[in-house]
């Protein structure tokens, strides 16, 4: 039996029976018909159809959406199994990590065959933080963030507020700071911005071991921070006006600089993504030099970008949404300003599918691709003809 990915497997027995090697990759975006794709049936304990679907993200809500209705009944019809299960896992607050475990699901009780789990979790309480147990994994996971974060929090107390006085040291950056708000608001909104990136952890596994190291990496990170941020919303600033400055930019050039570095820029960029804004900057003031060169091809650069702007700005909050925004940025150095790189490989194929990812049913304007001629060569021969027709193969793989 193979065990390579289908696309792989399907040229190797071409090649072998008619001796004709094919790339696997030109199958790579062709999406696999209906009939040949698996369909998941759910099924209760009697053997009766629940639910089914060729969709395993579809399948996957299902369960989850059983799992639940499931908890729920159990809660309203056993409360027995539940106090009796919270009983032995629930803790009062805490101030620091102090629990041995923090297992993934616990099992409550048997309904009609099947089994009823509740879902550890870290609550964040007036007085500290306590283990709970919940309906679902979502609901534990949403509530251990913000519980992690709230023990990551009090541990940090301290560091937090000795950072939080240092960073009177914004007012060396003067007049600077004069067209994105008054000083005293730009205060607020790094240590808001630093606060949330230092206790915003993942603790993964969730253990004592590993809060440990998160919390001494964290303390790690605080110290020295102030001067190295300083100096980083300095070169920001002024970036930013030297881009305000340029005479007679290209369409769009002004309002992207303001989009960067604007007023409030600290609410809504990452601190992570902080130090990538002086290449962005520096991106413009190329694009405005090149511009002035050869404005048709600038016109060109800036229409591509636009037809994927234009969609992002109509998809629905969310992670996926604000990654895209980040990797539109790096899209535009790639274009603009090649020679300042980029901090990840990006191209408009990686632009479509992560856009198909967040909204398959928006297109960008970007035209598609001509299909190319699947090229075939058996060995020993330098010249073939295309294979213009694999019938049924053209839809064999989904995208």
């Amino acid at each position: 039996a193979r065990r390579e990915s289908l696309p792989v497997a399907l040229a190797a027995v071409i090649e072998e029976s008619h001796r004709i090697r094919l790339d696997p990759a030109v199958w790579a975006d062709k999406p696999l018909p209906d009939h040949l794709r698996v369909r998941v049936r759910l099924v209760d304990a009697g053997g009766a159809e629940v639910f089914s679907s060729r969709e395993l993200a579809e399948v996957r809500a299902q369960l989850a959406e059983q799992s639940r209705a499931a908890s729920s009944s159990v809660a309203r019809e056993d409360p027995a199994a539940w106090r009796a299960v919270r009983a032995r896992w629930e803790t009062p607050e805490h101030t620091t990590w102090a629990w041995d475990e923090l297992p993934e699901r616990v099992l409550v009780t048997e309904q009609g065959g099947a089994p009823v789990y509740a879902y550890p979790g870290l609550k964040a309480n007036r007085e500290g933080v306590a283990r709970r147990l919940f309906k679902s994994i979502e609901e534990a996971s949403a509530a251990t963030r913000e519980g992690t974060a709230a023990l990551l929090e009090r541990q940090l107390g301290h560091d937090l507020m000795w950072t939080q006085r240092d960073l009177r040291a914004l007012r060396e950056l003067g007049a600077l700071t004069a067209l994105v708000g008054p000083i005293d608001e730009l205060q607020g909104q790094a240590f808001a911005l630093i606060r949330t990136w230092v206790i915003a952890r993942p603790i993964e596994p969730p253990t004592a071991a590993v809060f440990a190291t998160v919390l001494d990496r964290a303390k790690s990170d605080l110290r020295g921070l102030v001067p190295r941020f300083t100096d980083l919303l300095r070169e920001i600033l002024t970036l930013r006006q030297e881009v305000l400055v340029l005479p007679d930019p290209p369409p769009g050039l002004l309002a992207e600089a303001e989009a960067l570095a604007g007023p409030n820029f600290l609410r809504t960029t990452p601190y992570a993504r902080l130090p990538h804004l002086p290449r962005y900057l520096r991106a413009l003031k190329l694009r405005h030099e090149r511009a002035r060169k050869q404005p048709a091809k600038d016109a060109e650069r800036a229409a591509q970008v636009a037809a994927y702007e234009r969609v992002w700005q109509r998809l629905p909050e969310s992670p996926g949404r604000e990654a895209l925004r980040w990797l539109l940025q790096e899209f535009r150095v790639s274009l603009f300003a090649q020679e300042l790189g980029t901090a990840e490989p990006v191209s408009t194929v990686k632009l479509d599918r992560a856009f198909a990812a967040l909204q398959p049913v928006v297109s960008t304007a970007t035209p598609p691709a001509t299909p190319k001629p699947i090229v075939a060569s058996a060995p020993g021969k330098t010249k073939v003809a295309p294979v213009k027709n694999l019938n049924a193969l053209d839809r064999l793989f989904q995208r």
